[in-house]
């Protein structure tokens, strides 16, 4: 998934279903720039299990403000 630049959408939140089909999967999060994800650099998330998580931009940053990338 490619985020758009931080700074472009202050305040947008994205929620990610993270799921898998039995198989070992990966989910790349894309970043513009030096936009980070909790301080993270275009993190890839393994998904061993479905999950969720909700990412926020306070204008600079990306931050995952519910859930977890790696539960």
């Amino acid at each position: 998934a490619i985020l758009p630049v931080a700074s472009s959408c202050y305040g947008r939140m994205y929620v990610v279903k993270a799921f898998t089909n039995g198989e070992s999967n990966s989910l790349n999060l894309v970043t513009d720039g030096t936009d980070t994800i909790d301080g993270q650099d275009d993190p890839t998330i393994p998904v061993t299990t479905p999950h969720t998580f909700t990412l926020q931009s306070d204008g600079d940053q990306w931050w995952v403000i519910q859930g977890q990338l790696n539960p």
